[in-house]
């Protein structure tokens, strides 16, 4: 789609590289929110909400034929990537203690992976077919009403009760203390490093 509209495969990457650029700048910080600051429902509101607001970008980009409007939404993108990276399984784990079920998270958690790859095939498959029957354009103008449905969901979360709040820490301390130990520590790094040229290879082929 990118490259349709920007006729570059080189732009089209970019869009792609912003988004993952975006990711790592907003990752820690999205979480303190989640964790010290706003709680697990409230932050994946505004997930939801990032990522409507990405739909919308790239939807309306497309339509205009404007790169400075799929920059927007892949900030937005990575935005809400790092809003829900990691507090829907603070939620589900934290509501699964509140119920008395913390001893069962593995197994719910395994069954919501499931029932996400599930979505992702169905989802893919309903994409091709309209992009294949009607244009790319129409499965991005498509991809609205899921992205407000998924807002509206997450109006009917609940947040949990049961555990205290951290205590709040200074997050730059955190990450400088967290950086020093990942350069100090041969296998943290090594590890860190795999990672990260995993991550990297494989979504670049991915996308």
């Amino acid at each position: 789609f990118f490259e349709q509209v920007s006729g570059s495969y080189f732009l089209a990457s970019l869009i792609f590289a912003i988004v993952f650029i975006s990711i790592s700048i907003f990752e820690i910080p999205c979480g303190m929110f989640s964790d010290q600051y706003l709680g697990r429902r409230k932050t994946l509101i505004l997930g939801a909400i990032a990522i409507f607001a990405t739909s919308f970008f790239y939807a309306t980009g497309g339509v205009i034929e404007s790169f400075s409007f799929f920059v927007i939404g892949a900030i937005l993108e990575g935005l809400s990537e790092a809003f829900i990276s990691g507090t829907n399984e603070g939620l589900l784990f934290e509501s699964m203690v509140e119920l008395r079920k913390g001893k069962h998270f593995h197994e719910v958690s395994g069954r919501c992976q499931a029932l996400w790859q599930a979505g992702m095939v169905i989802g893919t498959s309903l994409g091709f077919g309209v992009a294949y029957f009607y244009s790319l354009q129409t499965a991005m103008w498509l991809n609205l009403i899921f992205a407000f449905a998924m807002f509206i969901i997450t109006l009917f979360l609940v947040e949990p009760k049961c555990l205290k709040k951290p205590h709040r820490t200074n997050v730059f301390l955190h990450m400088r203390q967290s950086l020093h130990n990942m350069i100090s520590n041969p296998l943290i790094r090594t590890i860190t490093c795999a990672r990260l040229l995993n991550y990297s290879a494989g979504e670049v082929l991915y996308r």
